[in-house]
């Protein structure tokens, strides 16, 4: 996987090394930091970037710089990449610059030099996590569009299919060869109407029906089901006075029984999956919302935890691991985390 870059822009040379060194020292190498000593060269670099097909989530600059000012730079990057969050860091800018860079950039944060190094890398850490959320969230969005037509159109043909089958049975000998070929492809039929199901719940198609639920019984309902009859068992941990909330009970129950199917399914001679319920409140108020919010807004959640006992997910698959059919197992549809992300997603 590709590293994300993030360009820092300033016309002073120990500036840019003071970037670099608290980002380094924050993130290791977990991002590529590429600097540039003014505007032209930063939008040449971006262009570049951009051509090569890499990721560039995040945009720190100076202001005043010779040739092309910072909200200059930042307009002209939000022109060929909307989705690139956007910094302006300088002690230096007027209100009217700072009011043309949120007005025509976007601009994502508006921070005075010289900067609190946590407060930079808490804000540099929200930028890339919610980048990436977006893209996801537009790859899924499309995924959705394609994958609802496509199941759509399946299932007018499965139609035909289900039916003549149907009315091939009802004539057939019980007895004959025929009718047991027929039951085969009947019973071909039932399972790809699953797969088509799926499909539509993963797709744009399947809002949810809200109601008010008990989120514990829930999880420990659909959680059971989905664990009878194997090796493994659950251990739940659910907090008492679990604040209720509006879901739909039977895209809710999907979203946690595939995540339970996941588990079990990674540990072929069993084990324990422990699953933990807990109430949450998010203000921004607090000096690590950036960390734990992520693009998520103010307000009270439920946060569920399930954790298992196999041997994990290896690194290089975890950015695919939400796309539809993608799957490092030997059997299994590639749809589970895909349509419970989606689940969540629109709830």
């Amino acid at each position: 996987m590709k590293k994300p870059i993030i360009i820092c822009v300033d016309d002073e040379k120990f500036i840019l090394d003071g970037l670099r060194t608290a980002l380094v020292d924050a993130f290791g190498d977990d991002y590529m930091i590429e600097i540039a000593e003014d505007g032209v060269e930063a939008l040449e670099m971006m262009k570049e970037f951009l051509l090569e097909g890499e990721d560039v989530p995040l945009v720190i600059s100076d202001y005043v710089m010779p040739g092309m000012k910072g909200d200059e730079l930042l307009k002209h990057i939000q022109i060929i990449s909307q989705r690139t969050f956007k910094i302006m860091l300088t002690g230096q800018a007027t209100m009217e610059s700072v009011t043309n860079a949120l007005n025509q950039a976007d601009l994502y944060r508006y921070m005075a030099k010289p900067w609190d190094n946590k407060n930079l890398t808490d804000t540099v850490r929200h930028a890339v996590d919610q980048y990436y959320q977006a893209k996801q969230s537009d790859k899924m969005e499309a995924i959705g569009t394609l994958a609802g037509g496509i199941a759509h159109d399946f299932n007018n043909m499965l139609g035909v299919i289900t039916g003549n089958v149907s009315y091939a049975l009802s004539i057939a000998d019980k007895e004959s060869e025929l009718f047991e070929v027929l039951s085969d492809i009947q019973e071909g039929a039932r399972q790809a109407h699953k797969l088509t199901h799926q499909l539509l719940t993963f797709a744009k198609g399947g809002e949810p029906i809200k109601q008010s639920a008990d989120i514990n019984n829930l999880v420990r309902e659909s959680a059971s089901f989905s664990i009878r009859g194997s090796k493994s068992r659950c251990e739940f941990n659910l907090e008492n006075g679990l604040w209720s909330a509006q879901v739909d009970p039977g895209q809710f129950s999907q979203a946690i029984g595939n995540l339970i199917i996941n588990a079990d399914q990674s540990m072929p001679d069993g084990g324990i999956i422990t699953i933990r319920t807990e109430n949450m409140e998010i203000k921004a108020s607090e000096p690590d919302f950036s960390l734990s919010a992520a693009s998520m807004s103010e307000g009270t959640y439920i946060r569920i935890f399930i954790e298992d006992q196999g041997g994990g997910i290896p690194e290089k698959h975890l950015a695919n691991i939400f796309d539809p059919y993608f799957t490092i197992k030997q059997k299994g549809s590639g749809l589970g985390l895909a349509t419970s992300y989606s689940i969540i997603r629109r709830h």
